[in-house]
């Protein structure tokens, strides 16, 4: 979690999204 704030915002939503998109197509 530390890991991913550290990161731009932007990119940890971008990355949460592809997790939803990933679980919407399995």
């Amino acid at each position: 979690m530390t890991a991913s704030k550290r990161v731009s915002p932007s990119s940890a939503v971008q990355m949460k999204i592809q997790r939803w998109k990933k679980a919407c197509g399995a």
